[in-house]
Formats: C-alpha cells, structure tokens, sequence
C-alpha cells in the first residue's frame, strides 16, 4: 500500500514502541531495487548474497504486525 507512492523507498517501524508487539519487534522493508544497497556476499552458498538484516529471518514479528494492523483496521472499521 504504501509503495503506491514512488517517493516512499523505505518503510521503518518500532512496533515494540506502540505496545501492541512484544520486543525486539522492529520493521524494516524496502523496494526490492534497495535491497541491493545492504547484501552481502555469503560464502556458504557459491554465489549467492544475503539481503536479509541481522536477526530479521524470524517470520513471527512481520506477521504479528501485518495481524495487529488488520486487527486494529478491524476494530476502527478503517481500510488497509
């Protein structure tokens, strides 16, 4: 949704600080042409690069906040 708009390149958010997810609950997203800009080179896989940041492979805390967005959305009667 928020990548509509071609201005917005980076998206960060603390959700631990709005109290509604439990920390470390940090939210980095980027357009998938900025993801460039932190890989890393990996030699584990030949060839290959590492995009992800440091403690985001955890799948759980995006969810959580994509779930407690929609919630809230819910509970306002308001469109995400």
């Amino acid at each position: 949704y928020f990548f509509e708009n071609e201005n917005v390149l980076t998206i960060c958010l603390d959700a631990h600080k709005t109290g509604q997810l439990p920390y470390p609950s940090g939210i980095f997203l980027c357009r998938k042409d900025m993801q460039k800009y932190i890989e890393i080179h990996v030699d584990y896989i030949y060839g290959s690069h590492d995009d992800t940041l440091i403690g985001s492979r955890n799948g759980l805390i995006g969810l959580l906040g994509k779930l407690t967005v929609r919630f809230i959305s819910i509970l306002f009667n308001a469109s995400v």
